[in-house]
């Protein structure tokens, strides 16, 4: 690892317009023609439609379930009568974002999944991990970098840094060892082992030779950094490949609650608090819980 110091709606026939007016005939001309919304212009927030946020409601109780729910659960998490919820969903299953089970139990119907699956496909993690990163370097003062795994081991894919005297640079495309790094730590615990164990046996070995220690007690010592790290949701090395350079690193999780980014804020060493109550450990700990629910991560 190397760091460095330094858009034709216009047309009659147009099939948008023909089910507008369809719709302003039996609302009374109620619907906006397309293209001529009417925007605020006092500043004010625009007002929505208040049935729709409550039925929101309906959907959002089924899709925080791991399993489908009766009725009055779902009315109860919604914070509305059974009879109201009843009537959302059975609109939300004639509209096939909901559907019933034998058992009388309603879960979430192919519409929802599909939507869930587009919004889904429109997600850029990386560019989420980025945004993540650039927060945490503003706010810790820290610099750091964003890394995958990838065939040869935990790889560097974004690096950023604050204007100061020195920076801490680690060069994009660079292979992070598994054992003697809070990143490669860090994917070593969370990656499948079937990925990592061919990696980690090499490194093994090879630092086996290097410190004059057996490849059993370099084991046993991983495994009690897996379990702090499985514990605390946080990987801290000192020292870190070079002496003066200290590193805490977190897992960005995915829908499947696979580890898809890693984040590492890296310092001086003695240049910041490196335990797992302080200031820098929590934002990061806070930015990448966020950053793995906007990738569809949900927690027990």
């Amino acid at each position: 690892m190397e760091y460095k110091f330094h858009n034709d709606c216009q047309s009659r026939s147009n099939p948008a317009r023909i089910q507008i007016a369809k719709m302003n005939q039996r609302e009374g001309g109620r619907v906006a023609e397309l293209g001529k919304t009417r925007k605020k212009t006092d500043g004010s927030k625009a007002k929505g439609i208040k049935s729709a946020g409550v039925g929101a409601a309906v959907l959002t109780a089924l899709s925080a379930s791991r399993t489908p729910l009766h009725l009055r659960d779902v009315a109860r998490a919604a914070g509305m009568a059974s009879s109201n919820a009843y009537r959302y969903l059975v609109s939300f299953s004639q509209a096939g974002f909901v559907r019933q089970n034998d058992d009388g139990r309603y879960d979430l119907g192919p519409a929802a999944i599909e939507l869930g699956l587009a919004a889904l496909s429109r997600i850029d993690g990386l560019t989420i991990a980025d945004r993540s990163l650039t927060d945490l370097t503003e706010s810790t003062g820290l610099d750091g970098h964003v890394s995958v795994f990838g065939t040869a081991g935990s790889t560097v894919v974004r690096w950023h840094g604050r204007p100061k005297e020195i920076a801490l640079r680690v060069n994009e495309g660079t292979i992070l060892p598994l054992l003697t790094s809070a990143t490669g730590r860090l994917f070593a615990v969370h990656m499948p082992q079937s990925r990592v164990e061919p990696l980690l046996a090499e490194e093994l070995d090879r630092l086996s030779a290097e410190r004059q220690l057996r490849p059993k007690q370099l084991r046993e010592q991983f495994e009690q950094e897996r379990a702090t790290i499985l514990k605390t949701g946080i990987s801290i090395a000192s020292q870190e490949r070079r002496r003066g350079i200290d590193a805490i690193a977190a897992p960005i999780l995915d829908r499947s609650r696979h580890i898809a980014f890693s984040i590492t804020l890296i310092g001086m060493s003695g240049s910041f608090d490196m335990s797992l109550e302080g200031v820098p450990a929590h934002h990061l700990r806070a930015a990448c819980q966020a950053a793995s629910r906007l990738l569809g991560y949900k927690a027990d």
